[in-house]
């Protein structure tokens, strides 16, 4: 059967999330293993030389992988066929940031990866529904074989030898090294058209970016940003790209002329329609667990764009697509019904929350801040609303594997904190009373119109705050003027708006002026 793998992502008040995959009724074009990772890795785990193929009963293949487990052989060939809603914005990190430029993400790759042997397929240390590289412990050389801190101020990057870019012109697959490296980073820092981070959250503080020789990289930078340098950007984003690619075009913003060291390469184009990717042929990297197969195991990806639902839910129902993602839970049931073989996952996406300006009446008092918090039920939203598929944040971060160290669960926190997450509607009434708001008082939070959860999760609130004297006016926007509104702090006393609960460097979220700082906190 070939496999169906689907994310269903769900934004809450809280955070959660459902990750989905299905199976079909045909055989498989793609292996059972993981077919082409975005990130692969080299294996932290000794490997050992896989058995000879065994037929079972059910005429599988099996083989030992070098976990020591009996697995499905894994098989090469057929295309991976996946679905997005937008075309790429562009393709170029030095004019538009790396999420958006999702066109490279199979074409180009980065220092270091997320390691694979310890993930799901592996031992299952980390589930790499967040940024796992930020975390050294589950991080390992992708580009970089290996690396180095020296000092407070400087990191050492040793460059992987017999990686190559695609086959194509004007590199026609020359061998990576240093300079490559090097010259890319160097490109991102001074790209002033750009919000890619590099620039943005690095650029005033590395100090250095420096090819020592062919295969090693030194990175200086102030001794407080040096977290940043890792668990960052120039681990996470800072593409590594051919310099003839510029010179011959100018940019990377086609992307015909995309070029990268990846395991697929763009072979073809179409905006709004499709992106067309082959496998490449030298690629540098082997499966983990199987050390003797080159990887990638398919022949290539295709990307479908397409923005309405209905269609991409029919693709996906008739085996058009094999990988979807965004899905409501209301998708999942309709396609239990139609397509009962599939399987679903979970995973915690990038929280939603509503944020009070605390520097505007009434938030200002902490009682008011306080009552709206305790004036509704949590539990309810997540039974009712969400089915019971959600999780409750308590704090900045969620409670997955890699951020287990940090996350400290609601019944662990001090009473007070406990309190707050506690339905209390006539403390919420004496604690207005308290602030001087007997009767309550009106308010209105903006929030993007498309966003169906974040409008659906105001309209709930507005029914739980109604109940204890507030009234509260829900403002939609286009996304854009409400992106522009945050950026700006121009609201006039609430917005909604979306975090990384997953990056550790970013837990506070209020250093220079950042736009997260949607409570307008002053920590001076």
């Amino acid at each position: 059967m070939a496999k169906k793998v689907i994310w269903l992502l769900v934004s809450c008040l809280m955070a959660l999330s459902l990750i989905m995959a299905s199976c079909g009724t045909t055989e498989p074009t793609a292996p059972t293993t993981p077919t082409t990772p975005t990130t692969p890795t080299t294996p932290t785990t000794p490997t050992t030389p896989t058995t000879p193929t065994t037929p079972t009963e059910t005429g599988k293949e099996m083989v030992t992988d070098s976990l020591g487990r009996l697995v499905e052989k894994p098989k090469y060939g057929g295309i991976l066929t996946m679905v997005f809603t937008s075309s790429p914005r562009d393709w170029d990190e030095a004019f538009q940031p790396v999420w958006v430029a999702w066109g490279n993400r199979i074409a180009c790759e980065i220092l270091l990866q997320g390691d694979w042997a310890k993930g799901p397929s592996g031992t299952n240390e980390v589930g790499f529904t967040t940024n796992a590289i930020l975390f050294p412990s589950f991080a390992t050389g992708c580009l970089a074989e290996s690396w180095e801190i020296v000092d407070s101020e400087t990191m050492i990057f040793h460059i992987r030898k017999g990686v190559h870019f695609h086959d194509k012109a004007p590199t026609n697959g020359r061998e990576m090294d240093a300079y490559d490296v090097e010259y890319s980073l160097l490109r991102m820092v001074n790209a002033p058209q750009s919000y890619n981070h590099l620039n943005y959250a690095l650029g005033k503080d590395l100090k250095s970016i420096t090819a020592l020789d062919k295969w090693t990289v030194e990175i200086k930078s102030m001794p407080e940003r040096m977290s940043r340098v890792w668990s960052g950007y120039v681990v996470t984003e800072g593409w590594v790209i051919p310099h003839e690619v510029i010179e011959k075009y100018g940019d990377m913003r086609e992307g015909i002329n995309s070029c990268g060291t990846g395991p697929f390469m763009v072979t073809d184009y179409v905006i709004d329609s499709s992106v067309t990717y082959v496998r490449h042929k030298n690629y540098w990297q082997k499966d983990p667990f199987h050390p003797d197969n080159q990887l990638p195991y398919a022949d290539g990806v295709k990307s479908l764009i397409i923005v309405d639902k209905s269609t991409r839910l029919a693709a996906l129902r008739t085996g058009k697509i094999d990988v979807m993602r965004d899905l409501l839970l209301e998708d999942r049931e309709q396609m239990e019904k139609s397509n009962p073989g599939m399987n679903w996952a979970k995973e915690i996406p990038q929280n939603w929350r509503y944020a009070f300006r605390i520097d505007t009446p009434p938030f200002t008092d902490i009682n008011v801040r306080k009552a709206l918090v305790m004036a509704i039920d949590r539990n309810a939203i997540m039974n009712d609303y969400y089915q019971g598929d959600a999780v409750m944040l308590n704090e900045v971060c969620t409670p997955c594997g890699e951020l287990a160290h940090y996350y400290t669960p609601l019944e662990e926190m001090p009473a007070e904190t406990q309190e707050l997450f506690t339905y209390n509607p006539e403390k919420s009434k004496q604690l207005l009373k308290d602030a001087g708001y007997p009767d309550g008082f009106k308010t209105e939070c903006i929030c993007v119109a498309t966003t169906t959860q974040h409008v659906d999760i105001l309209q709930i609130i507005e029914g739980y705050w109604s109940a204890i004297g507030v009234d509260l006016t829900i403002v939609p926007m286009e996304s854009g003027a409400h992106a522009s509104v945050i950026r700006n702090k121009t609201y006039k006393q609430m917005t909604t708006g979306s975090g990384n609960p997953n990056r550790p460097e970013l837990f506070n979220k209020y250093q220079w002026g950042q736009e997260q700082n949607y409570s307008m906190i002053n920590e001076t």
